[in-house]
């Protein structure tokens, strides 16, 4: 059994090992109706489905992207020092790591074009991980179907700008809602 399999960090699940789940986390997000139903009532949808469900990302791809991100926490989360208590909750920390790496360029990209980042962060802490973990998710489910354009990182923070302002748009309209 390798490192990564003895962890359950309770915000992301991984198809044959219970590493993360993910339906606490996607408590707030409304999903479409006729989003894969059967799933919706069993509660097996997680952060990375509803993304799926919202903007139509391929299958394979949201497979390939939520073993990716649940690699990148893990690894993260199995680093920190001193070590999270307990260790089997996945600690802000790490979360925070990632997603500094990931946005990295995202917000230079920003500041170069001399606008604000569209990376949004509410107030309670378990809506803060949550936001965090979709925009995460829906990085690198960009670049997973970026194709040839993931060669040009520019073009990546462009897309991912616009539809990050799409996710802020529908959150708030269902806390107004």
């Amino acid at each position: 059994m390798n490192r990564v399999c003895r962890y359950h960090f309770g915000c992301l699940r991984k198809d044959t090992l219970p590493i993360m789940q993910l339906e606490e986390n996607t408590q707030g997000l409304n999903w479409p109706s006729s989003f894969e139903q059967q799933r919706q009532r069993t509660g097996d949808l997680d952060l990375l489905d509803w993304l799926k469900a919202m903007f139509g990302f391929q299958r394979d791809n949201v497979r390939n992207q939520r073993e990716h991100l649940i690699l990148l926490l893990a690894n993260s989360h199995i680093r920190l020092h001193p070590k999270p208590e307990p260790l089997n909750m996945l600690d802000d920390r790490a979360v925070d790591e990632v997603m500094k790496k990931l946005f990295k360029n995202y917000k230079k990209w920003c500041k170069f074009l001399g606008r604000k980042h569209s990376l949004r962060l509410p107030q309670g802490q378990q809506e803060v991980q949550q936001r965090k973990l979709l925009y995460m998710g829906l990085y690198l489910l960009i670049w997973g179907e970026a194709s040839n354009v993931c060669f040009m990182p520019e073009c990546l923070c462009y897309i991912f700008h616009n539809v990050s302002v799409q996710i802020n748009l529908r959150m708030v309209h269902f806390v107004c809602a």
